[in-house]
């Protein structure tokens, strides 16, 4: 879903439904590195709109949270992932 939707009270709700359940959320397991590289890459720390976004630093903050999310399913968690993954349902490759 789009920023400001309700993502993150849907899945904190569902988190709070379902105790042991892992909450994973994208921004919080990596807004500051994120703002960091695009920082160092001479960007504006809260552009998520350029091209420098999606195309160098985007790619690692999903890396990130699917492998977070793969690392706890192999755990035996259920696993909650809060993301906007607008490209991924859009984009058919």
């Amino acid at each position: 879903g789009y920023a400001g939707s309700g993502k993150t009270l849907i899945a904190q709700r569902l988190a709070q439904a379902l105790p042991s359940t892992v909450l994973l959320d994208k921004d919080t397991l990596t807004a500051s590195l994120a703002e960091q590289l695009l920082a160092a890459l001479g960007e504006s720390m809260n552009s998520r709109e350029g091209l420098i976004y999606m195309e160098r630093v985007r790619p690692f903050e999903y890396e990130t949270l699917i492998a977070t999310c793969l690392e706890n399913l192999m755990l035996g968690k259920s696993v909650i992932a809060s993301a906007p993954f607008l490209e991924e349902v859009t984009n058919p490759n």
